[in-house]
């Protein structure tokens, strides 16, 4: 029986390996043969079975995303309180629809003010830019302090590390968000530090 597995292990590899040549107009070098005494099906070595696919939920890209993660969030865009709608979370929609009906409030005759919202890291951070109905605009950070959303940063330049703890950051912030590049006290650029 052992011999009968090393056998069809060896077999089993130099296919493999043969199957692995640049020319792919050669035929695959044959197997070797050993002399191996006749079995019967219940000693034979299972076929290996077909790959699964994946379940629905992977395969969709619905699967909920980890604590830590960073993604693109939905909605990715938020011009009305029915965008803000399709938020994740209660929280969440109650907080972009507060920051979008603060500013359409002197936009009478000007296009719908844009919440742009490029990443999220699950749980706590949210970091893009507002497009002003007048033009203009600026750039954003939303941390989620204490269980409630909350504006952590806005800025056309880097923000004041300062600024980023009294919001309540404690943790660092990921490259590509607005606030992981921050001005000291003393002018410099440095990457945020929640302990100053």
């Amino acid at each position: 029986m052992t011999s009968l597995r090393i056998a069809s292990a060896l077999g089993l590899a130099a296919l493999l390996l043969s199957a692995c040549g640049t020319d792919p107009s050669a035929a695959p070098t044959p197997a070797p043969t050993a002399s191996v005494p006749a079995t019967s099906a219940a000693e034979s070595t299972p076929e290996p079975s077909a790959p699964t696919t994946p379940t629905a939920s992977k395969a969709s890209g619905t699967e909920k995303p980890t604590k830590g993660s960073i993604i693109t969030p939905t909605p990715s865009v938020v011009r009305s309180s029915e965008d803000a709608a399709q938020a994740p979370t209660p929280e969440l929609k109650a907080f972009l629809e507060a920051r979008i009906n603060e500013l359409t409030t002197d936009c009478i005759g000007y296009p719908r003010p844009e919440l742009v919202l490029s990443e999220m890291r699950v749980d706590d951070l949210i970091t893009g830019e507002i497009r002003a109905c007048g033009g203009g605009g600026a750039a954003f950070l939303w941390a989620k302090v204490d269980g409630e959303w909350k504006v952590a940063a806005v800025a056309q330049a880097p923000p004041s590390c300062s600024e980023l703890r009294d919001a309540g950051i404690t943790t660092e912030i990921p490259q590509n968000f607005v606030g992981h590049d921050c001005m000291t006290d003393a002018g410099q650029m440095v990457i945020f530090d929640p302990n100053g």
